[in-house]
């Protein structure tokens, strides 16, 4: 009979990844024609089940914004009102989306220290944008709810109790509430906790 006391305990792997993520947005199409510079403002923060060998499941809650100052003309959707001048354009985008991923990982998780993970990912979900247009001293704004769809590639870097994120995220929320379709593209860097 094996003495028990001698033996090592068996270390289970994590069921739940968090991920903490800086993200970068570029406006593409109608979000271009409003606001066309790339931003550095936004995070994301994502909770996921990993316990399914290569599928993964989870929720993502982000913030964005992109906002670009110049010369415009802005005439309210009533047409009565007509200002020109120097503007700040901005838009803030909140998604929140349930997602799924496959991960292209030889095994079960834990996967080994240093060794690339690439992944796919989808979410489906909703988003609120407020667009805001500051013109002399009048504003502008306009807040309107979207359905949203968030194709995502990236890749899982696996550094001990920490996990490095690496992913780029198509972000599509179709036209609704009186406020036009939206499309921008997210770069993200962050990191996983298990």
């Amino acid at each position: 009979m094996p003495d028990e006391g001698n033996l090592d305990p068996i270390e289970e792997p994590a069921l739940f990844m968090v991920g903490l993520g800086w993200d970068f947005s570029l406006p593409l199409a109608s979000t271009a024609d409003f606001t066309n510079r790339f931003s550095v403002q936004g995070f994301s923060i994502e909770v996921k089940y990993v316990g399914l060998g290569r599928l993964e499941i989870g929720g993502l809650v982000a913030w964005h914004t992109l906002a670009e100052k110049g010369f415009s003309t802005y005439t309210d959707p009533t047409g009565d009102v007509t200002v020109s001048g120097t503007s700040v354009h901005e838009m803030s985008s909140n998604p929140l989306m349930l997602r799924a991923h496959y991960a292209f990982r030889q095994g079960a998780r834990p996967d080994p220290i240093g060794k690339l993970v690439p992944y796919v990912a989808v979410g489906v979900g909703g988003s609120r944008v407020l667009r805001r247009i500051d013109l002399g001293i009048d504003r502008f704004t306009r807040e309107s709810w979207h359905w949203a769809v968030g194709p995502e590639v990236g890749v899982e870097l696996p550094l001990g109790p920490a996990t490095l994120l690496l992913s780029s995220r198509l972000n599509y929320l179709f036209a609704s509430g009186g406020g036009p379709e939206q499309l921008y593209l997210n770069f993200t860097v962050g990191a996983g906790l298990d």
